[in-house]
């Protein structure tokens, strides 16, 4: 838009343009009613050339001079000939309009609020014709809107609410270009300005509210915008901006939006995210709920992302908004677990295909980020739920989720040492899926002893055993408070007879002699006590299979760490003789403090429900005489304690004990024929080993 000042005479007589670049308004307004005459008369006689020639002179030498007079003049004159002209000015509105908009930017606030009086008469006067001028009206509207002169920004409005009349009378027909506007929309979007903000927010609302403009299809370009408008300061701006995405929500259905809908999930998501504004993260899960819906199964693409906000809400307290966030999120994942269960029901190429779009890596990246840190009160229960994922996927995607295993195994392992209950049990839940996954076994690359044993299990089954107990061997805290409770639960998920035999496996070549004691006492004791392993208790009681006999020397070589232990287990397994053995060769061990805890510990548990059995056999002295002289070495090792007085009286008990012992000097003690393919004189051989290397390893620990 260029104009240019004339050297041409005026053509308007001398006592009209003395008025008309008069200071006073009054004066002005009367030569501005002169120049509607003066039109009028020229336009009924056809005189167009004469109007040409006034309108371009009040355009060129008045609204365009420097003489701030003559701007005014000019502009209330341009506005006259406009009146004057009615449906005639369309054929001289290049000369109207350019000139009065130059106006807009003029550093007197005075002509500029001139300026749109002027341009407000014009408009009303051209109506859709004026729309060509449209984009440069809109853009200096955006700027005066803003105006630091409050009369600026009141005549800005007016003009403004008649563009937007014009505009919308004129959206069936080609005047309005709804391209070219969104492009205007997007350039000023992200203007700061709370004025300028309200300012397009309202031709928003209009627009979107006139049915021969589909303005929805273009929203995904001005969202990212409108969300940030919601963080404006002033209320009313954020109201108005709340209402528009309102309607917007209830539009986006529209099938001619479907392309448009990844765009927009992306920006929603990122707005999702803003824990500093609930209304904005409110307002912004609305939108990622009805796009889910929209997507439907193509939604999984996006779970990386959509999880990656969802989850945190789900530790937001009862306040109103974050527990109407909280509630939202919750229908989100619920809506997303669903979509997972029904793919993984489906085998048809296409639903495997979609599948294979979700960004595992990213998917097990975002699940992880939740667990890598030890979950507090504030973020356990997205902790929590995250782990519920994680057994969800591995579960029913296993053959997406296992592939990259490798990236998330230690980070459930290291997990375990966390302090919510709940959130370990889910941990050891996948820890235990993962161990004995089909999909993994084929890729089994454990020695073939290992195989051989464990034929049920996978390579990451010893892994997760060992880095378990590496786990405990670092943290004292883990082994002392949780230690039990862990190999419990996984007691439940796993046979217990595999855990206890590749525990024992992975101990016996244990160098830390200190670690190895405790870990055999922490693990006697569940053997012995726990509801959870009470078939396997009655396996090596009964000790009638190979299998038990199998497990009992397996056992048995690592118990030996833990002297107390190995008899325990001999007596639980009525190895009677075996277990005098290993009392007498007590004699030759230091006597620690430790180990009469220890002691303690087996004469309550002789005491309890756990060996029935076994008091029962002290009635059959001639049987069982090696029990008897078992318990009666315990009883000489004991101090005077209450542990002592209790197996004494207990033993006190025994019918006729010293006249059945010298009536045979055979062991009469009952056997099974598993019982005597054991070569106990080997076993023997090998406490007597294990106890002979934790002698040198005290005294290495003691030089140091």
């Amino acid at each position: 838009m260029s104009v240019t000042i004339s050297n041409v005479p005026d053509p308007l007589p001398p006592a009209v343009t003395k008025l008309l670049i008069d200071k006073l308004y009054e004066k002005r307004k009367t030569a501005a009613l002169d120049v509607e005459k003066i039109i009028k008369d020229n336009l009924s006689s056809g005189n167009h050339s004469e109007i040409s020639k006034i309108v371009k002179y009040l355009s060129n030498n008045y609204v365009l001079s420097q003489n701030q007079n003559n701007k005014k003049g000019g502009l209330i004159g341009l506005a006259a000939c406009a009146i004057a002209l009615g449906k005639e000015a369309v054929k001289y509105r290049n000369d109207l309009v350019p000139s009065v908009l130059a106006c807009f930017s003029d550093p007197d606030s005075r002509v500029r609020y001139y300026a749109c009086e002027s341009l407000y008469n014009i408009v009303k006067v051209l109506r859709g014709n004026v729309l060509i001028y449209f984009n440069e009206i809109f853009d200096g509207l955006c700027k005066l809107c803003c105006d630091m002169d409050l009369n600026v920004r009141n005549g800005a409005e007016l003009l403004d609410r008649l563009l937007k009349d014009t505009v919308t009378e004129n959206s069936s027909n080609e005047k309005f270009d709804i391209i070219v506007f969104m492009q205007l929309l997007r350039e000023r979007i992200y203007v700061k300005n709370s004025f300028v903000r309200q300012f397009l927010v309202s031709w928003l609302k209009v627009l979107d509210s006139e049915p021969n403009i589909n303005i929805i299809l273009h929203i995904s370009d001005l969202l990212d915008g409108l969300f940030q408008i919601l963080d404006d300061s002033n209320s009313e701006i954020k109201k108005m901006c709340e209402s528009l995405l309102g309607d917007f929500l209830k539009e986006i259905s529209n099938p001619q939006m479907k392309s448009k809908y990844e765009l927009m999930i992306n920006i929603i998501l990122i707005h999702c995210g803003n824990v500093n504004d609930d209304s904005i993260q409110m307002t912004a899960m609305m939108w990622l709920k009805e796009l889910i819906h929209l997507l439907n199964e193509e939604a999984v693409f996006f779970m990386p992302g959509i999880l990656n906000v969802v989850l945190p809400c789900f530790s937001y307290g009862d306040e109103s908004l974050k527990k109407n966030i909280k509630e939202l999120s919750k229908v989100i994942n619920s809506k997303l677990w669903s979509l997972i269960e029904k793919l993984s029901q489906e085998k048809s190429e296409e639903k495997i295909a979609l599948l294979k779009k979700i960004a595992v890596d990213k998917l097990i990246e975002t699940l992880s980020r939740f667990t890598i840190t030890p979950s507090d009160i504030n973020t356990v229960t997205t902790t929590i739920e995250s782990l519920r994922w994680l057994l969800h996927l591995v579960y029913k995607l296993p053959q997406f989720i296992l592939s990259q295993i490798d990236n998330f195994f230690h980070i459930l392992i290291a997990f375990l040492s966390d302090s919510s209950k709940e959130a370990i049990e889910l941990d050891l839940k996948i820890l235990a899926v993962i161990s004995s996954s089909k999909l993994l076994i084929d890729t089994n690359n454990q020695n073939e002893a290992l195989r051989a044993n464990f034929p049920n299990y996978n390579k990451y089954f010893s892994l997760f055993m060992t880095e378990l107990l590496d786990l405990f061997r670092k943290d004292q805290n883990l082994r002392y408070e949780k230690g039990s409770s862990i190999i419990k639960t996984l007691c439940i998920l796993i046979n217990p007879e595999d855990i206890f035999r590749m525990f024992a496996e992975i101990l016996s070549t244990e160098k830390d002699s200190e670690f190895a004691i405790s870990m055999v006492d922490i693990l006697n004791s569940i053997l012995l006590t726990s509801c959870e392993c009470f078939d396997l208790r009655n396996s090596l009681k009964d000790f009638n299979t190979q299998e038990s006999l199998s497990l009992f020397i397996c056992l048995y070589k690592t118990w030996c760490h833990n002297p107390i232990a190995a008899i325990a287990l001999c007596l639980l397994s009525q190895n009677y003789e075996h277990a005098f053995n290993l009392v007498n060769l007590l004699g030759d061990i230091e006597i620690t403090l430790n180990l009469l805890i220890t002691i303690d510990k087996l004469v309550q548990l002789i005491e309890s429900s756990i060996f029935t059995y076994l008091r029962l056999h002290l009635l059959q002295v001639e049987e069982n005489q090696y029990l008897v002289r078992a318990l009666y070495g315990l009883l000489m090792i004991l101090p005077q304690s209450d542990a002592f007085f209790a197996l004494k009286h207990r033993l006190d008990c025994v019918p006729n004990y010293y006249n059945k012992i010298s009536d045979s000097n055979q062991n009469k003690l009952m056997s099974t024929p598993e019982r005597k393919k054991i070569d106990f004189k080997e076993l023997l051989d090998h406490f007597l080993q294990v106890q002979e290397k934790q002698k040198i390893f005290k005294k290495q620990n003691n030089l140091i």
